[in-house]
C-alpha cells in the first residue's frame, strides 16, 4: 500500500507513524460482538421456548442467519431486520490460552482450563454482552 501525505514538514527520515485507515462507515447501525457472529452468517438469539440444544445451537437459544454490513475486529453490523434493538444473543467463548497452562503445568502448577459454554448477552458491539442497537459502525483496516 502507498500512502501520499499533504504535510510532510515535520516528518523526517526514519521516523514512524500510526493510522486508522477506515474504509467505510455507517450511522445509526444496528451491531452486535463480533464473537456473536456464527458460521454461515447465523446469530444464537435468545428464546426461551427452546429447552433443549439443538445441533451447535445451545439450549434457550434460536438460530437466525443475519446479512452483515461493516466488520471490525469488535463489532459486526447486522444489515437485515431479523435481529432487532435489544435481542440476546449468544457469544461465543474464547478459547482458553494453552501456553500459560503448558507452562503453569511444566512448572509443577495446575493448569488453568476455560469454561466449555458460552455466555448469553444482549448485543451491543461495544462489549461482550449487552443490547443490540443502533450506534456507528467503522469498517478499518
Amino acid at each position: 500500500m502507498t500512502v501520499t501525505l499533504d504535510n510532510t514538514e515535520k516528518l523526517l527520515p526514519g521516523m514512524n507513524i500510526n493510522a486508522k485507515i477506515v474504509i467505510g462507515s455507517a450511522s445509526g447501525a444496528l451491531c452486535i460482538p463480533a464473537d456473536a457472529l456464527m458460521r454461515d452468517n447465523q446469530v444464537y438469539v435468545k428464546d426461551d421456548s427452546v429447552t433443549e440444544a439443538k445441533g451447535e445451537v445451545p439450549a434457550g437459544f434460536r438460530a437466525v442467519t443475519v446479512e452483515t454490513g461493516l466488520i471490525n475486529g469488535d463489532k459486526v453490523q447486522i444489515t437485515s431486520d431479523n435481529i432487532k434493538a435489544g435481542d440476546e444473543v449468544y457469544v461465543q467463548p474464547k478459547a482458553p490460552d494453552t501456553s500459560d497452562s503448558m507452562s503453569m503445568y511444566m512448572n509443577g502448577g495446575q493448569s488453568a482450563e476455560g469454561e466449555a459454554g458460552g455466555s448469553g448477552g444482549e448485543a451491543n458491539g461495544d462489549t461482550a454482552g449487552g443490547e443490540a442497537q443502533g450506534g456507528d459502525a467503522n469498517g478499518q483496516n
